[in-house]
């Protein structure tokens, strides 16, 4: 999906936004188990609710002109970027969230038995105009204000008196992590994919792939030398970048890749090589991050100052011919 196709997409399910109501479901974590609860809502709370939803997506990605979307799989370092999730392997709790649209009878949250602090996360459902939008919001514990022994006050309408709350208090905003648009999973902050639904593991096994890709293609003396970074996250997503688009491994044969290394000024006197410099030798972690670099094409030279230039972002030109 490209960026313009997603914006279509937002636009039509929001069509005649003064008709829509959103629904909310809270994901529950009792024992090993992960459920969805309908969010049983008043109805002028969950028409303010929907507007503001409705409000947020229109700012943050409708109208957000610098927003990036790319693949997930391609993710690098650029600020203001949504990511198409294209890997195989999802994390389950985000999956849970498909049976929203799949089963119409999705129990109701009862607080006989179940828990405010079971909470692991909030599903917002807009159904509008043939299409699915889920939100999904992380839950955290400093959104459980709990009934202790500190009185917290509220005002009784109009009235200058104050009463204690006695029950436990579940605080919602507008702020989400991930969007799922027609069976599409878009995430708005990797950070939150990445602490706490275990997608170091996915990306890490990623990397193992591309490490054998790259001791299948003859290039390095040593391949197993890239395990030592496995770990770092930053350098997993490269090489899962690598695994999935690099236009170097594989397509630009071995003599042209180590010539390119000995005359581009970044790249030169950083790589040691074999005896006969058939084979490239990363013997410090500068020239295993290099590398990965180099697999992903990030060096570049400029064809108007013939300046080098190190490019994390490249989003392809394609020219049209005209006649």
């Amino acid at each position: 999906m490209i960026k313009t196709e997603l914006i279509t997409l937002l636009r039509e399910t929001l069509l005649n936004e003064e008709l829509i109501t959103a629904e909310l479901y809270f994901i529950l974590k009792q024992d090993q188990d992960t459920l969805l609860r309908f969010i049983d809502i008043e109805g002028e709370t969950q028409e303010e609710l929907t507007k503001q939803f409705i409000e947020k997506i229109k700012s943050e990605l409708i109208e957000e002109e610098a927003l990036d979307l790319i693949s997930i799989s391609n993710a690098d370092d650029r600020n203001k970027v949504l990511y198409e999730y294209d890997l195989d392997e999802v994390p389950e709790e985000i999956k849970l969230i498909n049976t929203i649209i799949e089963d119409e009878d999705i129990p109701s949250f009862d607080f006989k038995n179940d828990e405010l602090n079971q909470i692991r996360g909030i599903v917002v459902l807009i159904s509008n105009n043939n299409h699915n939008l889920l939100l999904y919001k992380k839950h955290y514990p400093v959104s459980l204000i709990k009934k202790d022994n500190t009185f917290t006050f509220k005002r009784i309408g109009n009235q200058k008196r104050f009463v204690s709350v006695e029950e436990d208090i579940v605080r919602i905003n507008t702020n989400f992590e991930f969007l799922m648009i027609d069976g599409s999973l878009i995430i708005k902050e990797l950070a939150t994919l990445e602490k706490f639904f275990g997608f170091h593991e996915i990306i890490k096994k990623k990397a193992q792939e591309c490490i054998v890709a790259i001791e299948q293609s003859g290039l390095l003396e040593d391949p197993d030398v890239l395990q030592e970074l496995i770990d770092d996250i930053s350098y997993s997503r490269k090489l899962t970048k690598v695994l999935s688009s690099s236009p170097v491994l594989n397509k630009i044969p071995t003599p042209s890749i180590i010539a390119f290394t000995d005359i581009y000024p970044a790249l030169k006197g950083q790589f040691q090589y074999n005896a006969d410099k058939s084979k490239i030798m990363l013997t410090t972690k500068k020239a295993k991050h290099l590398f990965a670099k180099l697999l992903n094409d990030d060096f570049l030279q400029s064809e108007l100052t013939k300046m080098f230039y190190d490019s994390l972002a490249k989003d392809t030109i394609l020219e049209t011919a005209t006649s």
